[in-house]
């Protein structure tokens, strides 16, 4: 079994005025004990698509006032009223959607004929009242998916203005995951809007989509510069002369224990069971839709959401070609760590 050697005390890794950030932290003891640049670049993760490009269209139905006073019979007057009031117009998206099931529920019961064997009195309303029931549920799906996925509320969750998940506390979703699951029992039937409504807070608050995704483009970055850092020292010179270790290299090995397997390494594990976690979630929620996703969600979620985007590919493959860099340069001193550190 490989055994490290003991931390060796160098001025250099205790100093105490480096960069708060650990991840700048750690780029700049690499820095220095290769003497190589170590430039990570700063790219901004995918943006959650703007309203217009996210949201499905549903036109409103024009009754006009006799069609709104032969409602009437149906009990809906009320509701409809409530709808119409300026402050039905503001309403959030758990009470909108909440409307459009009652309003639906109450066409299909709406009964306009008389009584049982007579003749249906009014057949231009009931024709109508036909209609408005189809184009209303044909409706439907698009309010769900404008009130679930295609909210301001996920905007917000994934919001970039939030920053990282910091490296010092416990990253995974907590609420907000449990705000998804209470979105997809919406999606999937009525749910009072009492319920639902604290699940939209959760999510405008938290943006914790969005500080995911900058936590691990900013590892993603920090681990490319270094695995760069390191390809370039050993193309420039050996770090150690005829593969035996000196004490440069010692201190090189002591800044990977210290500052990447013992402090990064541990993040990194935590942020993917996160992205697991939240990405099943998420899953959940696009499973029950019932719609044709937005051109500008499909390449969202192709790019940020999910195990086999563009972002958490990325991620995994950074993290593969930095441990390769870090074998390669110790192995060239002779102190080559286990494989898979």
């Amino acid at each position: 079994m490989y055994r490290w050697p003991a931390l060796i005390p160098v001025a250099l890794l205790m100093a105490a005025c480096g960069p708060a950030d650990p991840l700048e932290d750690y780029a700049s003891r690499v820095a220095r004990v290769l003497d190589q640049p170590v430039e990570p670049a700063t790219p901004a993760p995918p943006r959650y698509p703007r309203a217009r490009d996210r949201q499905l269209p549903v036109p409103p139905e024009r009754t006009g006032w006799i069609g709104y006073f032969q409602l009437k019979r149906c009990g809906l007057l009320h509701l409809i009223g409530q709808r119409n009031s300026i402050l039905g117009r503001v309403a959030p998206p758990a009470r909108r959607l909440d409307y459009e099931r009652k309003l639906l529920a109450g066409l299909r019961a709406c009964r306009p004929s008389t009584p049982a064997g007579a003749q249906d009195d009014d057949p231009a309303f009931a024709a109508r009242l036909a209609e408005l029931v189809a184009s209303k549920q044909a409706q439907l799906p698009k309010v769900i998916w404008n009130a679930t996925l295609g909210s301001d509320a996920m905007a917000d969750a994934f919001s970039l203005a939030a920053g990282r998940l910091p490296m010092d506390t416990d990253v995974m979703p907590g609420e907000s995951l449990g705000a998804l699951a209470t979105l997809t029992r919406a999606a999937r039937g009525p749910q009072p809007p009492t319920v639902t409504e604290p699940a939209y807070r959760v999510l405008e608050t938290r943006h914790y989509g969005g500080r995911l995704l900058q936590s691990v483009t900013a590892v993603t970055a920090t681990l490319d510069a270094v695995t760069g850092a390191i390809e370039q020292r050993l193309a420039r010179r050996p770090l150690c002369f005829r593969g035996r270790a000196n004490r440069q290299a010692r201190i090189a090995e002591t800044v990977l224990r210290e500052f990447y397997i013992a402090a990064l390494q541990p993040h990194m594990a935590a942020l993917s069971d996160a992205g697991r976690l939240w990405h099943e979630a998420l899953a959940e929620l696009f499973d029950a839709q019932s719609v044709t996703m937005p051109a500008a969600i499909t390449r969202y979620r192709n790019q940020a959401l999910g195990e086999s985007s563009r972002v958490w590919r990325d991620y995994r493959r950074a993290s593969r070609e930095h441990g390769e860099a870090w074998t390669e340069l110790l192995d060239s001193c002779g102190l080559a760590p286990a494989r898979g550190f």
